[in-house]
């Protein structure tokens, strides 16, 4: 079987109201990086108080949902009867600081083929977990940060030597099944960049040339906000402008955050064109409209406020929306009613 692709993802994520109150206490804002489709078990790695780590991934789907272990609840077993043989693992990204207690039951059986970035050094953590990288990035959401973050993503990617590099953000569902589907109707050697715009229009920006001299341009970019996908092909043209620390640079020569960024190197720079995907989705487009027979079929979920009301898809699941305001845990037993923490014998 054939390995999924590499997917990473960030995103500082400002407070949102479906999520429960212990994800966002005051002042606190949490995010994760996912990095790889890859196999581990639901759970809490919290090594002191002020930073945790939860997951819940397989092959059949990735899902990295800061506010989906509510109850505190660990299961060590994979969704869906998933093979641990088929997927490469999964690196995760805390930006910021949730406090919580050590639960040292609660770490994912498969910890040591994860990785963990985090904005600083916790000598904890690193005796629970071989792989741990700290970005040295601000854990604001400024778009410096942004860009050290994505900067770090595409350098490990790169590093990695595998084909796909797809950035998703934590307030997303991926269903892996269908991004590999979709990924493997696209070589990976050649220059392939798949998404959704959030936007009507291209971008319109102002690259600097010199110290005294502006010029403007316009491209479009796929929204990070539903998550995007780029070939080991085109990432290795971005590399004059994204490896190295080179891609801060470049956000501040257009003055634009990470996913802009992206696409004025992919678009502007290279003169690759976006290929445009209905099948991610953000929480800046109504989900209510993705129609239930048609869930299974999409690569990328998400939710949120839409015009001041709660955005998120709209189904009858296995969980009330007060248990599961995201709707993911009712999508995911949807798709993998065999997940051992489904409930059994539910009508959708």
């Amino acid at each position: 079987m054939p390995l999924p692709p590499l997917v990473l993802g960030t995103a500082p994520v400002t407070p949102k109201t479906s999520l429960p109150a212990a994800a966002h206490a005051k002042g606190k804002r949490t995010g994760m990086l996912c990095v790889g489709a890859g196999v581990c078990s639901q759970g809490e790695l919290s090594t002191q108080p002020g930073l945790k780590l939860g997951v819940l991934c397989g092959c059949p789907a990735l899902w990295c949902h800061s506010g989906f272990w509510q109850g505190g609840r660990s299961h060590h077993q994979l969704p869906g009867g998933a093979d641990p043989r088929c997927c490469p693992g999964v690196l995760c990204h805390i930006q910021s600081h949730v406090v919580s207690a050590p639960r040292s039951s609660e770490v994912p059986r498969l910890l040591f083929q994860t990785f963990i970035f985090t904005d600083g050094e916790d000598e904890e953590l690193k005796k629970q977990a071989r792989n741990v990288i700290n970005t040295n990035c601000s854990a604001a959401h400024s778009r410096q940060a942004l860009s050290c973050k994505m900067a770090v993503e595409y350098d490990k990617f790169i590093e990695s030597g595998r084909k796909w590099f797809c950035h998703v953000d934590d307030d997303n569902y991926v269903n892996v099944r269908m991004l590999v589907k979709l990924l493997s109707s696209y070589p990976h050697t050649q220059d392939i960049y798949i998404g959704k715009p959030s936007l009507d229009r291209p971008i319109q920006a102002t690259e600097r040339i010199s110290e005294n001299k502006m010029h403007p341009v316009h491209f479009w970019f796929a929204t990070g906000g539903a998550g995007f996908c780029i070939s080991r092909g085109l990432a290795l043209k971005m590399s004059p402008w994204a490896s190295g620390g080179h891609f801060m640079s470049t956000a501040e020569k257009i003055r634009l955050p990470d996913d802009c960024t992206i696409g004025y190197i992919i678009e502007s720079v290279l003169g690759v064109k976006l290929i445009r995907s209905n099948l991610f989705h953000s929480h800046l487009e109504n989900l209510h409209q993705v129609p239930k027979s048609e869930i299974h079929k999409q690569v990328t979920l998400s939710y949120g406020m839409f015009e001041n009301k709660r955005n998120s898809i709209h189904m009858k699941g296995a969980f009330s929306v007060e248990e599961d305001p995201s709707r993911f845990r009712s999508v995911h037993c949807l798709l993998y009613p065999d997940t051992p923490w489904c409930p059994t014998n539910m009508v959708y």
